[in-house]
């Protein structure tokens, strides 16, 4: 019996030692992720439509694999609904069904044995109100993220990737991804994969080149658009230029794509990439002046250093099945808005008086914000994730971009003028690209401090990590600029915050306080329409509420969409608040030092 078992226990053992050795030599270096995206059934007419996937694993790891969904998408700090828009599973090994099992609402493992490749297949389906997605009977292109389509497999988010699509006769794709000769798709790994944009269908191609880069620019509507492509063009340019001349006069990349999503209210608002940025566009106020497009394409552009490669140390590698949390997005998004302004400025696309007068408003919408002595910067970054009450709210966009522009100032007078922003910026990418790592809390300050030659830190302990009143007083007084801030007195739409220019949005606080506070998500949203009349972003917004009030009007009908798609009806009203107002006097007459400073934010950094 002993001589049984030990023989019985020897062939275990070998055939144990064997499967786990033929996996072993069919992952060493081979493991690979092929998807191929088969839209050929696709309807783009309906409000869902579906794209059948089929993910080949080459030399999987072990006996099994474990395919999980993400369920969020780096850029919007928000949980989706990916996992549940997959169906329709199966997994294959040389065209043998093998089984999958649900060990989780996002993850399926897929048990194969010893395998030189194992095949899943499963259907997404995406639906009317996903980002840069219209619904409409014309509608002639889909536009998907990634992490929406593609599963991923957690042992393998290194391994290279590439995607191959099938395509209805007449349909293109455009992407930051790299085509290979075989006519694929390639990623050097997942995070790549599922940071790319896709549009596939029918589209507007633009193209132009700059320090030796090509920019493709797409866009993407019912049907081609008649506009004036060369003054739009040549804006682009001095924008992506400008951005480039801070970071050394050159880009992070060859190619670069701005995907254009043109739709009745400009759905989407926009999305940052590695290489390539998604942004919804306004029909009416895109055709009557494509240069009203160049705010949100200059913030969404300058992410392509600030955040997606110069970053926060908790964004990147990422993980997908929880909340990426970090201090930093005002940094990451709000520093990004400051530059969004400094880059028209010096592209010459706005004036320097401009420049400053919407310095001034975003300061007064800054000090007005109902959390603004409640929350820090560092605090309304970290709970992006959560629902703060609406007392307790601070948009970080905002409070980061007049934090951005208070640093720039202290640091250009601290150095005479000789540094700015700009070389603090520079300097944490260069520290990101030598360490391979995100930047700790820290680290943004010293760099911020390093630039200046004098300690910041006092001003971050108060200012970022805390909820004091800058002394702007003195902060601008070293730009030859004087500063008063007074109460202003206004009549207000309760609820509507319109801090994000492109997408502005409702709260519906009458229903919070008569439901007793909890939960605010499913009382506010997207702003949709005032009065019956559609709102694609802030300037609509201000122009409907003026006219209620100049029609004496004590309430309006508004409308807005939830995170769940459903538009919601309510009546909101006007109340009178005195809400502090910052004005901003550029001194006829600065001394050289000042000017110095002044001009440093303002003028461009292009090679003349």
């Amino acid at each position: 019996m002993l001589l049984i078992f030990n023989l019985c226990s020897q062939r275990s053992l070998a055939i144990a030692l064997w499967l786990l050795l033929s996996a072993t030599a069919f992952a060493q270096g081979e493991s690979q992720l092929h998807y191929t995206i088969d839209a050929k059934g696709a309807s783009i007419t309906e409000q869902e439509f579906t794209l059948d996937v089929a993910l080949r694993v080459a030399a999987p790891i072990g006996v099994s694999t474990t395919f999980e969904c993400p369920v969020w998408t780096p850029g919007s700090y928000r949980l989706r609904d990916f996992p549940e828009r997959i169906t329709s599973l199966s997994a294959q090994v040389n065209d043998r069904e093998v089984p999958i099992t649900k060990i989780s609402a996002a993850a399926w493992e897929v048990a194969h044995g010893a395998a030189e490749a194992v095949v899943l297949r499963y259907r997404v389906t995406m639906r009317k109100g996903d980002r840069f997605l219209h619904a409409s009977p014309q509608r002639r292109c889909i536009t998907y993220e990634g992490p929406a389509v593609y599963l991923y497999v957690r042992r393998l988010l290194t391994a290279p990737c590439s995607v191959h699509f099938q395509l209805p006769e007449g349909w293109s794709q455009a992407s930051g991804l790299v085509q290979a000769s075989d006519g694929s798709f390639t990623a050097k790994n997942y995070d790549v994969l599922a940071d790319c944009l896709v549009k596939i269908g029918k589209f507007q191609t633009f193209e132009y080149e700059s320090l030796g880069a090509k920019f493709h620019v797409i866009l993407d509507d019912e049907h081609d658009l008649d506009i004036e492509s060369k003054p739009w063009l040549d804006g682009l340019r001095a924008i992506t230029e400008e951005g480039a001349a801070i970071f050394g006069g050159k880009y992070p990349y060859s190619d670069y794509w701005f995907l254009f999503t043109v739709g009745a209210l400009g759905d989407g608002g926009g999305l940052e990439h590695l290489n390539s940025t998604g942004i919804g566009l306004g029909r009416k106020a895109f055709q009557n002046n494509p240069t009203s497009s160049f705010s949100i394409c200059a913030h969404e552009f300058f992410h392509c250093w600030n955040v997606k490669r110069l970053r926060p140390s908790e964004l990147g590698p990422f993980h997908y099945d929880r909340p990426n949390r970090t201090t930093g997005l005002w940094l990451s998004e709000g520093v990004t808005s400051y530059y969004e302004e400094v880059l028209r400025v010096r592209g010459g696309l706005m004036t320097a008086p401009q420049f400053w007068q919407s310095a001034g408003r975003t300061i007064s919408s800054f000090e007005a914000m109902p959390g603004r002595h409640y929350t820090s910067s560092e605090q309304a970054s970290f709970g992006v994730w959560d629902r703060m009450p609406a007392d307790r709210r601070l948009d970080y966009y905002t409070s980061g971009q007049v934090l951005g522009l208070l640093l720039d100032l202290q640091i250009r007078a601290a150095s005479g003028g000789n540094r700015g922003l700009d070389d603090a910026m520079a300097a944490m990418l260069q520290q990101c690209e030598a360490t391979g790592r995100g930047l700790s809390e820290t680290e943004i300050e010293t760099a911020c401090s390093t630039a200046a030659g004098t300690d910041l830190g006092s001003f971050f302990a108060r200012c970022v990590r805390g909820t004091m009143v800058p002394d702007y007083v003195t902060i601008f007084a070293a730009a030859g600029i004087d500063s008063l801030i007074e109460d202003h007195p206004d009549t207000v739409l309760r609820g509507l915050d319109r801090s994000r220019k492109d997408a502005p949005t409702f709260t519906d606080l009458r229903g919070m306080e008569v439901s007793g506070g909890g939960d605010p998500a499913p009382l506010s949203g997207r702003l949709r329409a005032i009065d019956g009349k559609p709102i694609a972003n802030s300037t609509d917004a201000d122009v409907a509420v003026k006219a209620a009030i100049a029609d004496k009007k004590t309430s309006v009908a508004v409308e807005y969409e939830r995170a769940n798609g459903i538009t919601a009806k309510v009546n909101a009203v006007f109340e009178a608040r005195n809400r502090p107002k910052i004005s901003l006097t550029l001194r006829a007459n600065p001394s050289p030092e000042q000017l110095r400073v002044r001009l440093g934010v303002t003028q461009s950094r292009r090679a003349q």
